[in-house]
């Protein structure tokens, strides 16, 4: 009763990522990347939100063993593991850098 819920959910976040990514390489195309003085700097006092951002990300590396217990071949779970690892950050990457670069630093 719940999967035609999450199957919504999944099109609606994959939808809004899709648009959000599409707003931001269209910007870009248009009007190339910010001016290198106007692009964020990054500061230490906000290394506590990236500590805990990316203790976040990888919390869910626990939902790792029943995938390789559910294996046809567990000998194999390194490189499952090491492809979605990899897509998962440069899916990250994607989402968090192409809008930096298309429209900079928003400040309100």
């Amino acid at each position: 009763a719940i999967a035609p819920l999450a199957a919504c959910a999944n099109v609606l976040v994959v939808s809004g990522v899709s648009i959000g990514i599409g707003f931001s390489a269209t910007r870009l195309l248009q009007s190339g990347m910010i001016p290198l003085a106007q692009q964020p700097r990054t500061q230490l006092s906000n290394l506590p939100i990236l500590f805990g951002q990316v203790i976040y990300s990888y919390e869910c590396i626990c939902n790792v063993l029943p995938i390789e217990s559910a294996l046809a071949s567990p000998a194999q779970m390194p490189a499952v593991l090491y492809a979605s690892q990899s897509a998962y950050v440069a899916a990250q990457l994607l989402v968090a850098l192409l809008p930096i670069l298309a429209f900079g630093y928003v400040e309100s």
